[in-house]
């Protein structure tokens, strides 16, 4: 017994320690209700007053055992491996699959790895479901055993809603509606439940019950200006303006004057032609300090648009007046309309001044460069970089846009130099790794790519457009054919609808000798890849292979038509293969 207790003293002492950091801890997973002690046994329940048949009769090494994987999990949570905490619990609940508490840890543990693994996020990166999957399948067993539990109920709260957001990001909307149902069984009262569950019927193009959902959450709650913006997108989406005002001016009976409603006003005016009074709700709006840089950026556009030049900047001088601390931000976006609206003179001497005004800041530089680029000023866009090297020089970007200046001006030694410090101030960046193998395939020397594009898979294999490009120059070097289809099938699994991608494949199967399988594919590329010069290249050189000739000269044709006359090489490799080519004594092939 005076082991025993001991062992509990411990116990509790370690579980005080760790109190501060939220975490379940000893305490939650068994706590002692009564001096219980038996004869080499301790009896212990979980905190929710479980019934007799839950009491757990564990021996003093028993107890040890768990308080040790309890304790390494804690440990492994803390240092924000989460999962090896959740890889040291499973075994845990496994045993024990009635404790709360236990639950309650695990689904913690995978909740924060699924998190953890968001935050990092990149649009097309590859999402492990499988940590979301054990947390909600984790916190469901808790809800089971006692939904009244306050500390589950929070856990399950936030599953839910990390679900939600997993389930919209990866567009999955089907699984968005199957947790809120169920979250609805134990929470039904959550109004902002059935806005998602009207998102998600949105999304699956069910407009009905969509409605429906929406209607429900405001009937629980006709205050909640959420479920009434949800009744304004509804309509306004699917052009039904008369509805829409009529929840526009439903949202102002209870939020009188609320900006962001007026912006909708605002917008839908604009929509329907009450241009005057639209107009007039923005000018209003620009000295709002929430929403007049929605408004200022909204006349801009629309005075660009009408080509109304000098409306729109008297409206971004306004605006920037009032809004002073979001003046480069201000600047940029009227900048990018002037761009996009082809008033190249105006943006030019807009970024300019901007320099002026923020000489510290790199972005001004940026959009001047990428300005100059678009211009095809390729010489003022490399004396720009030039003349910010000192300052800027500890950033990767001014490598890779001095190496996309120097490449335009036909400059490929020097931009690889550039590349070369950049790769060595910033030997895990990516981007330069990239370019320098891209520059490298440009003079020809394809075997320099490939320890660059192996180094960046090293740093991330799941990157598609690495994979890609090694598999495509094991390819064109006929090397490696087996490796180049492995790597390309691993990019499409990332991007199954890219047509380079698939071009790629085409082209190992056509080094296999798999005519017919490399066609399949290139049909297939052509689909998104109208107007590459490449791809049809690929496309009729398969063509001839396969006999067929006269489809092949046509698709060459087509493929010269798309390529740039700058580009005399593929030009002549085309306009020759046209010519060798030998039309067939079967017009019909």
């Amino acid at each position: 017994q005076k082991l025993e207790l001991i062992l509990l003293s411990c116990i509790m002492v370690q579980s005080m320690r760790y109190f501060q950091y939220s975490v379940p801890s000893i305490l939650g997973i068994f706590v002692l209700t009564g001096c219980a002690t038996r004869q080499n046994s301790v009896s212990l329940t979980s905190p929710s007053g479980m019934t007799e048949n839950h009491v757990l009769s564990l021996s003093v090494k028993e107890i040890g055992a768990v308080y040790s994987s309890y304790m390494h999990a804690l440990d492994y949570y803390l240092d924000q491996d989460y999962n090896d905490s959740r890889m040291e619990l499973e075994p845990l609940v496994a045993r024990f699959p009635h404790n709360i508490a236990l639950l309650q840890f695990y689904a913690d543990s995978a909740l924060t790895e699924h998190l953890h693994q968001m935050a990092f996020y990149t649009e097309g990166a590859k999402i492990n479901p499988e940590p979301l999957h054990k947390s909600w399948d984790a916190i469901l067993k808790a809800m089971e055993i006692d939904p009244k539990n306050s500390t589950t109920l929070d856990y399950f709260n936030d599953i839910v809603v990390g679900y939600i957001k997993y389930g919209f990001m990866v567009q999955k909307p089907d699984e968005v509606i199957t947790v809120i149902n169920k979250a609805l069984e134990y929470t039904p009262e959550v109004n902002g439940l059935y806005g998602f569950l009207g998102d998600a019927y949105l999304a699956l193009g069910d407009r009905e019950k969509a409605l429906a959902a929406y209607e429900k959450g405001y009937e629980l709650n006709p205050r909640d200006h959420e479920a009434m913006d949800r009744m304004v997108q509804f309509y306004w989406s699917a052009k039904d303006y008369d509805n829409a005002l009529k929840w526009v001016d439903a949202i102002e009976e209870v939020y009188p004057q609320l900006p962001l409603v007026l912006m909708q006003r605002s917008q839908i005016y604009l929509e329907t032609g009450r241009t005057k009074d639209a107009l007039k709700i923005m000018d209003e709006l620009l000295e709002d300090p929430e929403y007049g840089m929605v408004a200022a950026t909204k006349l801009i556009e629309y005075y660009l648009r009408t080509d109304r030049v000098k409306k729109a900047e008297d409206s971004y001088k306004r605006a920037k007046r009032w809004h002073v601390r979001q003046a480069l931000k201000l600047t940029l976006a009227y900048g990018e309309s002037l761009i996009d609206y082809k008033h190249y003179a105006a943006a030019e001497g807009l970024y300019q001044n901007l320099i002026q005004d923020f000489p510290n800041a790199f972005v001004a530089y940026e959009v001047l460069f990428l300005l100059y680029m678009e211009e095809q000023k390729y010489d003022d866009a490399a004396q720009l970089m030039e003349s910010v090297q000192d300052e800027y020089r500890a950033q990767s970007k001014w490598y890779l846009f001095t190496n996309f200046a120097y490449r335009k001006l036909h400059k490929s030694e020097k931009a690889l130099k550039i590349l070369e410090e950049g790769k060595a101030l910033f030997p895990r960046d990516t981007r330069i790794l990239f370019q320098e193998a891209v520059l490298y395939e440009f003079l020809g020397k394809k075997e320099e790519c490939i320890p660059l594009l192996k180094k960046i898979l090293d740093i991330n294999p799941d990157d598609d457009s690495t994979l890609n490009f090694l598999g495509y120059l094991y390819a064109e070097m006929k090397t490696n054919l087996d490796d180049a289809e492995g790597l390309i099938l691993r990019a499409l699994e990332l991007d199954p609808n890219n047509g380079a991608y698939l071009d790629s494949l085409g082209w190992v199967y056509f080094q296999q000798g798999d005519y017919e399988k490399a066609l399949e594919n290139l049909q297939k590329a052509v689909q998104s890849e109208k107007n590459d010069p490449l791809v049809f290249e690929h496309m009729g050189d398969t063509y001839n292979k396969l006999g067929q000739v006269t489809k092949a000269r046509k698709t060459w044709e087509k493929a010269l038509s798309f390529t740039p006359q700058e580009d005399g090489d593929q030009r002549l490799r085309l306009q020759n293969k046209f010519n060798l080519s030998v039309s067939p004594a079967n017009p019909q092939d």
